[in-house]
């Protein structure tokens, strides 16, 4: 669908949406009973999952798609953006993607600090890992994730690329038309 010179791959959002759901409902308890053919073919979903997710280290592949994909529509809108040429709007890009993602992050870490601590006293290690995330540091080093929320690596990680994307197609020396898009 084309409005003024804007386009959107509606097939690439129907994707994002099916690894989204994805991720969701390997994150849900079964409730159907056990005796019925839902409870057999949810069980058979999750069981899969969980060993193809610990088989690579842990990372849902849901999440490696979405995060992709949403680079990818990123840099086609960006590649079709006149503006993008401009130095001043890769600025405004940069705080906009940034400061969108990072303090919903920062958020998560302090609820999933808090979580983690309720019942013990903070130590030093554990007031560093939270030091290294909130700098980002464990998107470049062999790093433990947030204490208490370790699903918020693939937020710091993604936030280290969106803040990468504008720099990279900056410095990017070919431009694209709108028609080799």
């Amino acid at each position: 669908m084309v409005i003024g010179r804007r386009t959107r791959l509606y097939s690439l959002d129907i994707i994002r949406g099916l690894a989204a759901v994805s991720v969701f409902l390997s994150h849900l308890h079964n409730p159907f009973q056990e005796s019925s053919l839902m409870y057999y073919i949810v069980d058979t979903y999750q069981n899969a999952f969980r060993e193809f997710i610990w088989s690579n280290g842990g990372l849902h592949p849901g999440v490696i798609v979405f995060i992709v994909l949403s680079g990818f529509c990123i840099h086609m809108s960006l590649a079709k953006n006149e503006k993008c040429l401009n130095k001043s709007y890769w600025k405004y890009y940069f705080r906009r993607r940034f400061f969108r993602i990072y303090p919903v992050m920062v958020a998560g870490m302090i609820l999933g600090l808090i979580a983690y601590t309720i019942d013990k006293i903070p130590s030093i290690d554990l007031i560093g890992n939270f030091l290294a995330n909130l700098f980002l540091l464990s998107a470049f080093l062999p790093l433990d994730a947030p204490a208490g929320n370790e699903i918020l690596l693939t937020v710091v990680v993604e936030c280290v690329l969106y803040s990468c994307y504008p720099f990279i197609l900056y410095l990017t020396p070919v431009r694209l038309t709108v028609e080799q898009i």
